[in-house]
């Protein structure tokens, strides 16, 4: 199946509910924990941010809670690095996914500190964002941690059952090395492997040459992926690596992702998508549509999901190119333009069976 399918088959689950105003809330969120982090990555400003929020554990549990009686079922934390958050606190928010069965997996730079103490075997994926395994080219792109304790967290990981995979950000720095992550990857086992180039950051950014030499290295490992059983999104990704945006060349007009999927910042602030909310830099790119930091789980009439649900479909009436941040228009990532895309397509067909 290639990404672009596996995307819409996602896509297609949902639609009748969401056509028909059946679902009131997303299936899935993705939860900043923590604005701090190991790293002062090249290609992130997150770290920069002079405000440092840590999301108040029994708020976002309050907040999930009421959520899975809409719908919710998958949750993916990030940071920051979700392994700045508390180990307590984090093992307290496992304990209730284990309770509730709602799936949840993490987006990090890979480093666990010694100390932590955290069983991650429950987890449905550890996603390490692993740009180099030369420790070099690790330190000129990731800056902080030292790659020789990120690998050592990696191979404890992988020792003790966790389901590891790779998120290689492709810029300038890296991508003459990025086979040797590849083969890192076949080496270990890893099972999914997942690219995306640097966009918002022009200094080290591909030009045609780069994307040009990088297509080749992508295209051969995309074969060698498949013959192993790797995940991937290599050969799509080489297909658009000299389109300005990534959108994966995929037309769209409204904004359908923040029916799938919202993001929610440590401040409990909840935004359309990561990338209105600034997630790898500096500031966000537009207001959140709520905030769930007065929560208060003995006052459900408070909560009113529906009313939240409205604020997404306002925002889902807004024109890309007029209404929506520009930052929607150049740099609609691959996960949620392929939502974009099959959802408009898809969501006004009538078929006869």
């Amino acid at each position: 199946m290639t990404y672009r399918d596996y995307r819409k088959e996602k896509v297609l689950r949902y639609l009748d509910s969401l056509k028909y105003g059946w679902r009131k809330f997303p299936p899935s969120l993705q939860v900043g924990l923590t604005d701090r982090c190991f790293n002062k990555c090249v290609m992130c400003g997150h770290w920069k941010r002079e405000v440092k929020s840590e999301i108040d554990v029994d708020k976002l549990i309050m907040f999930l809670r009421f959520a899975k009686m809409r719908g919710l079922e998958t949750v993916c934390y990030s940071g920051g690095d979700p392994f700045k958050y508390p180990a307590e606190k984090l093992s307290k928010l496992i304990d209730f996914h284990i309770d509730t069965g709602i799936a949840y997996g993490f987006i990090t730079a890979g480093y666990i500190p010694v100390s932590y103490d955290v069983d991650l075997a429950s987890a449905d994926f550890v996603r390490v964002s692993l740009d180099s395994v030369d420790e070099h080219v690790y330190a000129k792109s990731r800056g902080g941690v030292k790659f020789r304790h990120v690998i050592e967290s990696v191979d404890n990981m992988l020792f003790n059952g966790v389901k590891v995979g790779l998120g290689i950000t492709l810029h300038k720095l890296n991508y003459n090395n990025v086979s040797d992550v590849f083969d890192y990857a076949v080496k270990r086992q890893i099972g999914e492997v997942r690219v995306w180039p640097c966009r918002e950051v022009p200094k080290i950014g591909l030009d045609t040459i780069d994307a040009l030499k990088l297509g080749k290295i992508l295209y051969k490992y995309a074969d060698i992926f498949d013959l192993v059983d790797v995940s991937n999104n290599l050969r799509e990704t080489a297909d658009n690596l000299v389109i300005n945006s990534e959108t994966l060349g995929l037309e769209f007009t409204r904004c359908y992702a923040c029916f799938y999927q919202l993001f929610v910042h440590p401040n409990c602030d909840v935004y359309p998508c990561c990338i209105t909310a600034g997630d790898t830099q500096d500031a966000s790119h537009c207001a959140p549509l709520f905030n769930f930091s007065n929560i208060d789980e003995n006052d459900q009439v408070k909560w009113k999901f529906d009313g939240y649900w409205d604020d997404a479909r306002r925002w889902n009436k807004n024109i890309l190119g007029k209404h929506l941040p520009p930052i929607c228009s150049r740099n609609c990532i691959p996960r949620l333009s392929t939502i974009n895309h099959f959802a408009e397509l898809e969501i006004n067909k009538s078929l006869f069976l």
